[in-house]
């Protein structure tokens, strides 16, 4: 007699068909894991380095803004004295040598400025630099009698800064490149001026409309003195302005 077993066959797997254990889904949670890890560690990666290049890039504004500073504030320094000896004494007249009326030894270039051979070297007419024409003309600029071009209005010149003629462009090197660098590292400094009156000075008395007999340097011609310095590599953007008034005392 044949005996049976009461346990039914078992069936047969389905091609492509299997049941994972538990050590297999095990490992399927920890590559899972290890993915959504990667991908945060990715993005923490890319913000640090965010983070990193916008420090960079701040750093670089900083000096690139404080380079335009310096640079802007020296050109008006340098063309300050000048300005004194050609408006205070000579009526706005620039020195022969720089294509003016007043000769090179009464304006001082050989002694008043013996010492600042580079300023009157920085300030000469020369290429389209130092002291620039009036209006893009023949003539060199009058700071004293200064007055806007024919185009322009004279109250709106008065108050648009960024309107008023360049008297001086000076280019200097950045620090540290030495006395010569190349045109494309130049800072180039545009400097305009304006003649903002004259007032009285404190220990003036007038009398009848005229100054008090004695009286000596009782008024002071004022100047706007507006500086704009642009950078190597600024696409030709000014950087920083700065303006300031000057005051000299007539004589």
């Amino acid at each position: 007699m044949l005996s049976h077993s009461d346990s039914k066959p078992s069936m047969p797997m389905r091609p492509g068909h299997y049941t994972m254990t538990g050590r297999g889904k095990q490992r399927g949670f920890a590559l899972l894991m290890g993915l959504i890890l990667l991908i945060m560690l990715s993005i923490v990666a890319v913000v640090v380095m965010k983070g990193s290049v916008l420090e960079a890039q701040l750093t670089t504004a900083t000096a690139r803004h404080e380079q335009s500073f310096e640079a802007s504030e020296a050109a008006r320094l340098i063309s300050e004295t000048v300005l004194k000896q050609s408006i205070v004494n000579f009526a706005g007249n620039w020195p022969s040598s720089w294509g003016g009326t007043v000769p090179d030894i009464s304006f001082g270039t050989t002694t008043i400025f013996a010492n600042r051979g580079s300023w009157l070297s920085l300030l000469t007419p020369a290429g389209g630099n130092g002291l620039q024409f009036a209006c893009g003309g023949s003539t060199l600029i009058n700071l004293f009698t200064l007055l806007p071009c024919a185009s322009q209005n004279q109250v709106t010149y008065n108050y648009t800064p960024s309107a008023w003629q360049t008297a001086f462009k000076i280019n200097t090197c950045p620090t540290g490149t030495g006395t010569t660098c190349s045109s494309s590292q130049m800072i180039q400094s545009n400097v305009s001026v304006l003649r903002d009156g004259t007032i009285s000075l404190k220990g003036c008395q007038i009398n009848g409309g005229s100054y008090a007999a004695g009286a000596t340097m009782c008024t002071a011609t004022l100047l706007q003195v507006r500086s704009a310095a642009t950078l190597p590599g600024s696409g030709g953007k000014p950087g920083v302005t700065t303006i300031a008034q000057f005051q000299f005392p007539n004589q």
